[in-house]
């Protein structure tokens, strides 16, 4: 509603009171000179404007409203400059790890020009419009979850960031694949209003209710470090005081999660086994709509990994 936001710069260390919402995450011609991306958004950020409204004044939502929530979460969880820096690396990482092993089997030094040109590729082979497209194919994969809304009903005020829809998964954390048992992808779109995609079959606590109430602040604070690790260069919150209630080990987690590898490899120097995924957001706390259901808590650990969430 026009109002100003408090900012918080990451790298700067600084909070910044009353600031228009207008030029925050924004870049001229980001998804391609030709425009044709910003109108498809810009119809889509039309209609999830009226559904966020909807939201808010807890209005019934329809299938089609359910189906934007999820289509908003997804493509948003796409088209940030977080997450296209994260693809390049993902490929760039990718290559220069396939390039030493091809050119290791020709008995050919893998010299600086070789590395130069796998980085020059990775940044060359797709754009950001490339990840949206993606989400379009990726529609299907997240169907099956189940949407609640939460308002904290606390004195504690959701943050939110420049990467503001995280995935996660309390059942196995490194599984936060689209398709994986126990994905949960949340989102805040007020100071005290939660949207959330999750597994139902995995977390039925708050399955068939649409609209919840919380007066938890912890989870409110863990919500927060949420936004802390997601974040690529900003914070944004409704008041200065949201960004100093921010758990203790918020930003250790934050250097944690940055510091891991957009791709691990198996094997040996000449056969190797490639594994990609999501930029992840990993945070060690309990959220009340992720509870484990107990069939499922009984697997071990070293059970869980990345099973999918659709069988026959």
């Amino acid at each position: 509603d026009g109002q100003l936001l408090s900012v918080y710069n990451i790298a700067r260390k600084q909070c910044y009171s009353a600031v228009p919402y207008d030029d925050q995450c924004y870049k001229n011609y980001y998804y391609g000179r030709d425009a044709v991306w910003e109108k498809r958004l810009s119809a889509m950020e039309t209609e999830w404007g009226v559904l966020f409204q909807k939201i808010l004044t807890k209005s019934s939502l329809s299938d089609a409203d359910i189906d934007a929530i999820r289509q908003f979460a997804l493509y948003q969880l796409q088209r940030t400059v977080a997450s296209n820096e994260y693809f390049v690396q993902q490929k760039e990482e990718f290559l220069l790890e396939y390039g030493k092993m091809f050119y290791k089997k020709r008995g050919v030094p893998f010299n600086e020009t070789a590395e130069a040109i796998c980085k020059e590729r990775a940044k060359r082979d797709f754009s950001p419009a490339d990840w949206l497209e993606f989400a379009d194919e990726f529609m299907a994969y997240i169907q099956d979850l189940e949407t609640v809304v939460i308002d904290y009903r606390t004195e504690g005020e959701l943050i939110t960031s420049d990467v503001p829809v995280v995935a996660i998964n309390p059942f196995h954390q490194p599984s936060i694949g689209y398709a994986c048992m126990g994905l949960i992808i949340l989102f805040p779109i007020s100071s005290h209003i939660l949207v959330v995609l999750y597994d139902s079959k995995m977390y039925p606590k708050n399955k068939g209710k649409l609209f919840i109430e919380s007066t938890d602040e912890d989870e409110v604070s863990n919500l927060n470090a949420l936004q802390v690790i997601s974040a690529d260069k900003i914070l944004l919150a409704e008041h200065n005081e949201s960004f100093t209630a921010l758990p203790d080990n918020a930003w250790e987690s934050r250097s944690i999660n940055r510091d891991q590898r957009a791709t691990t490899f198996l094997g040996s120097d000449d056969q190797r086994l490639f594994c990609t995924s999501p930029r992840k957001v990993i945070y060690h706390c309990d959220f009340s709509f992720g509870a484990v259901c107990h069939r499922f808590k009984r697997i071990p650990f070293v059970c869980k990994d990345a099973p999918p969430r659709k069988w026959d």
